[in-house]
């Protein structure tokens, strides 16, 4: 039932007239009276029978069908509420609010085409909520892998009303990840329309997380939680809740008198043409930058690193085949830096990889670990 939120927006603004029995009996409003006191009172089993008899004794009467189909919405009961708008576009082919609904049923029931074809009569038809219909449809068509469709919609959407900050993020859901930085601009856009948006905040912080900007976007995630935004917390807790001592790819990790960053790093077969790993493995290089913040000089050693894979394998660095510039041992003198690449080798299937840090050589007792993977979905 995750689209029954939807039917629940409309309450208060479709009661609807009947557009083809016009008897203004008393029984017959009645009848509609009491189906909508019992819909209002959330009892749909009660407008379910009070609409039952209302179409017993007037068949006609377009706006029982709608009525009664929202009702079984709020039960899941989706074809049943289908087949009674189907019934209220056979008496009234010009709905609108028959058509809108329709396509929920259709999404729900995975017609997602179909509820494509119902947006588009809609259009057609050129209601005052056009600019939304249009975000719907583009919404769809995404669902489609149309992301031509889908984008063309969107803007059209924003072209007729500038403050749908639903289009906004929609837009940004589909250009999020090839084009992240296009998808902040529209988040941004509809979260200066709506501060209060918690799905606005929750894709920033989910694009954020994808361009590497942990802190903005685990500070988004939260906010969105703040906002009521279920899926935030899912991500927040996978992605902003590390284990102790870890850390995340380019992290500046601070020790007090210097500071660590693994910058980026890559696989290849082989760095030179001399020396190559095993045929059943690989070369793994992790570009790393030390920064002496201290008032005295520090020591480094690339014996300090190993690598991890998803298998808590753990690989030391190469002797031979590595990337230049070696980052291998030596001291860095105060307000100075040293940057190199270590290299390890590892098996062709290994992935997941985490850089594993243990300070001071064969005497330190912490350890610490920086993910080099990205798990972002």
């Amino acid at each position: 039932m995750k689209k029954q939120i939807l039917y629940l927006t409309l309450v208060a603004s479709l009661v609807a007239c009947s557009t083809n029995d016009n008897s203004g009996d008393t029984t017959k409003n009645n009848l509609e009276l009491t189906g909508l006191e019992k819909y209002n009172k959330n009892d749909y089993k009660g407008a379910i029978a009070a609409y039952d008899k209302h179409i017993s004794q007037f068949p006609n009467d377009t706006s029982a069908y709608f009525n009664r189909a929202r009702a079984k919405a709020m039960l899941g009961d989706f074809n049943g509420s289908l087949q009674d708008n189907t019934k209220s576009l056979k008496l009234d082919p010009t709905y609108q609010k028959a058509y809108y609904n329709r396509a929920l049923d259709k999404i729900e029931l995975d017609d997602i085409q179909g509820a494509i074809d119902d947006y588009t009569q809609l259009i057609d038809i050129k209601p005052d909520n056009l600019s939304e219909i249009y975000q719907k449809r583009g919404s769809q068509k995404n669902q489609l892998d149309d992301r031509i469709g889908a984008l063309e919609d969107l803007t059209k959407a924003l072209e007729i009303d500038p403050n749908n900050t639903d289009a906004y993020v929609s837009r940004a859901l589909i250009n999020m990840d090839n084009a992240p930085e296009t998808a902040k601009l529209d988040l941004n856009k509809a979260l200066e329309l709506d501060k209060q948006n918690g799905s606005a905040y929750f894709v920033r912080g989910v694009v954020n997380l994808k361009l590497k900007n942990k802190q903005s976007g685990c500070s988004d995630l939260q906010q969105a939680i703040v906002l009521n935004y279920e899926p935030a917390k899912a991500y927040h807790d996978k992605y902003c809740v590390l284990p102790p001592n870890t850390h995340l790819l380019r992290d500046v990790i601070d020790f007090g008198n210097y500071t660590l960053q693994v910058t980026t790093f890559e696989e290849k077969a082989y760095y030179n043409s001399e020396f190559r790993p095993e045929s059943s493995n690989k070369l793994v290089a992790v570009e790393f930058l030390m920064s002496n913040t201290g008032q005295s000089k520090i020591e480094y050693n690339a014996l300090e690193f190993n690598l991890m894979d998803e298998n808590s394998y753990e690989y030391k660095t190469v002797t031979f085949g590595f990337k230049n510039p070696y980052f291998s041992s030596g001291n860095i003198q105060p307000e100075r830096k040293a940057r190199g690449w270590i290299t390890f080798e590892v098996p062709k299937e290994s992935k997941k990889f985490e850089v594993k840090y243990t300070p001071g050589l064969f005497t330190g007792t912490t350890d610490y670990f920086i993910r080099l993977f990205d798990d972002i979905e």
